[in-house]
């Protein structure tokens, strides 16, 4: 690297390898020679990174059949009533946005949000880090800092590579007895699957994260909630010392980027997934919040209750559930 640096004329400011594989790239951040350190102080001006087109404007003539959602319950009013099933004790979002899901935990609680707009003042328990998730968890020590989470939720950027990476970092921190929420699983229409948003209802292709679950991870427990708008992905079964992701997250995100371009109709369809009211769900948090009192001392008993739960979830799809 630094020879690289040394024949066009620049200084090595930092360098490191990437922990996602195969090919773990080097990555360098280089400067020139003659570049005054007193610059570095100067604030950047991030407007162009908050504010651009991509996620921030779309067309305002848009026909109804593509500005819509779907869903037979609103997804905070689920997570609400999911907070309530499983008890928490701490709770770990990315992506603050204006607060809503945050304020909804009672327990301890952290958000990741580099600009969050919050409409209302948070609780004492509640607490925002201002960063990237990417920053957060390799630069910062909040990985090395907080509890373990015993539930997350991800509404992040919505391209799937992303959202990958973030369950790959978030699942670091959690335990056999966690939940992993993920947002945005369900778009109604192509156009708010696009990978550049061009609709207010905007589900990018966050979708792609079941297909890839399903094939890298069989050891998770994936259960897809009809929730309004765009629906929510409960994952259960998370394992802090698996690395099946990340020597493989080179050639996933390459899969995901040339390879996944259509959305499946069972996707459109909402195909197999829970009602958010069916009983199968508080049933399954009851389970795990009783594991949870055992993590530490039997972990064994937490495998046992998740392979009952594997065994509960995949024996009751699909199921109708009585308005």
């Amino acid at each position: 690297m630094a020879g690289w640096a040394d024949a066009a004329g620049l200084a090595v400011v930092d360098q490191w390898i990437s922990p996602f594989g195969p090919w773990h790239d080097n990555v360098g951040v280089f400067r020139h020679r003659g570049f005054d350190p007193a610059l570095a102080q100067l604030t950047p001006d991030l407007t162009v990174v908050f504010d651009n087109e991509l996620q921030n404007s779309w067309p305002l003539d848009l026909p109804v059949e593509i500005e819509h959602g779907e869903g037979v319950e609103w997804k905070y009013d689920f997570l609400q009533r999911l907070i309530g099933q499983l008890a928490p004790e701490f709770y770990f979002e990315i992506g603050v946005f204006e607060g809503a899901s945050l304020r909804l935990a009672p327990c301890r609680a952290l958000g990741i949000d580099p600009e969050p707009v919050l409409t209302a003042p948070l609780a004492e328990n509640h607490h925002i880090s201002r960063t990237t998730s990417d920053d957060f968890f390799t630069l910062t020590d909040g990985p090395a800092t907080m509890p373990t989470i015993d539930l997350a939720y991800i509404d992040g950027m919505h391209l799937a590579e992303f959202v990958l990476k973030d369950f790959m970092n978030v699942e670091r921190s959690c335990g056999a007895h966690s939940v992993v929420l993920i947002d945005d699983i369900y778009p109604a229409h192509p156009l708010q699957a696009e990978r550049r948003r061009q609709s207010q209802y905007w589900t990018g292709d966050v979708w792609k994260i079941i297909p890839i679950l399903r094939g890298a991870r069989p050891d998770l427990i994936l259960m897809p909630i009809n929730t309004e708008p765009t629906g929510t992905l409960v994952i259960i079964g998370t394992d802090p010392t698996n690395n099946e992701l990340w020597p493989r997250y080179d050639v996933l995100a390459d899969w995901i980027l040339n390879n996944m371009k259509d959305v499946h109709p069972d996707i459109l369809d909402r195909d197999r997934c829970f009602d958010p009211h069916d009983p199968i769900i508080s049933r399954v948090m009851g389970m795990l919040r009783h594991s949870r009192q055992f993590a530490t001392s039997d972990p064994e008993y937490s495998r046992v209750i998740l392979d009952r739960i594997r065994h509960l979830v995949n024996g009751s799809k699909p199921r109708r559930v009585a308005p």
